[in-house]
């Protein structure tokens, strides 16, 4: 009940109607993606593009709400380059190794 009216109450001020309307079903959307991920049999990793796009969308309202544009930029070069980094780097280590460790003790 307490998270129906925090939804609820979850208003931007100086938004309009259609904003704020947006605003809740991305908050409606991560709050359903994290039950879906929590209750989902595999519990794996693909499972969190549910949240992809409001993740996103939150980040974006973040980096924009920012008052001072260094600040916002440096946030952002931050985020895509942690977000390269965490994509990139197991193809590399994979790439770079010439023997299974799988099977040493």
């Amino acid at each position: 009940m307490a998270l129906v009216a925090a939804a609820q109450n979850f208003t931007g001020v100086g938004m309009t109607n259609n904003q704020i309307q947006i605003q809740r079903t991305m908050l409606w959307m991560g709050i359903f993606s994290m039950i879906y991920y929590l209750i989902s049999a595999n519990g794996s990793f693909s499972e969190f593009i549910w949240i992809m796009p409001a993740t996103t969308y939150f980040i974006t309202l973040l980096l924009n709400s920012i008052q001072k544009p260094a600040l916002a930029e440096s946030m952002l070069q931050i985020l895509l380059w942690a977000g390269l980094y965490i994509a990139f780097v197991p193809m590399i280590d994979e790439a770079f190794l010439p023997f299974s460790l799988v099977g040493l003790k």
